[in-house]
């Protein structure tokens, strides 16, 4: 039984560990986003609500996320010292800030999965696709992959895999064409598995 309630903790200072104390980044910035949005929303209501009040919960959000994307409407703005001061500046300095930060780890995450799916490191779930088994040459893969294009049963829709062992990037040509690349051995379980062979 001991041993029961020593795994238990160990799962639970794992998770208590690895999520409050080190949160992953996106959790982190929905969380400061989250934080952010509700600061500036209450704020923006406690302090104008004397002066317009016809002021609504979503009249505060609204303030916010407009301050925070730098749009500025002007249709909502804190009259007060304390509005100005206490929610408006804060809302744009941190708010600004961790939204472009926000939009650059986005990008960041999109870039390094596309230069993955380029070098051939992504895997694929598709289905009924063409898989292209080794790279003779930019020329040979481009008549292949016209002459299947032709192919009324093939057409231009359906997708194509080419798996290769020794191409390091997949050329700029066959990324227009649409062609998705796995780099591998061919004969190997685990790369005919990236290719998504089983659903051929």
């Amino acid at each position: 039984m001991a041993w029961a309630y020593r795994v238990m903790f160990q799962v639970l200072y794992h998770l208590f560990h690895h999520i409050v104390w080190n949160p992953p980044v996106p959790m982190r910035i929905f969380v400061l986003l989250g934080t952010i949005l509700l600061y500036g929303t209450t704020g923006f209501v406690y302090f104008e609500l004397a002066n317009n009040p016809e002021l609504t919960w979503s009249d505060g959000l609204w303030y916010t996320v407009v301050t925070m994307t730098t749009v500025g409407y002007g249709d909502f703005f804190p009259k007060s010292a304390g509005g100005r001061f206490l929610v408006g500046w804060p809302v744009m300095v941190f708010g600004i800030g961790l939204l472009g930060y926000a939009l650059s780890v986005v990008a960041a995450a999109l870039v390094t999965s596309k230069s993955k799916e380029i070098k051939g490191m992504s895997s694929f779930a598709l289905r009924d696709h063409l898989v292209i088994f080794n790279f003779p040459g930019l020329a040979k893969v481009e008549r292949i992959v016209d002459e299947l294009r032709l192919d009324p049963t093939i057409g231009k829709a359906m997708p194509i895999v080419l798996v290769d062992e020794f191409l390091e990037e997949l050329p700029p040509e066959l990324v227009k064409r649409g062609i998705h690349f796995v780099r591998g051995n061919p004969v190997r379980d685990g790369t005919l598995s990236r290719a998504a062979i089983d659903s051929v």
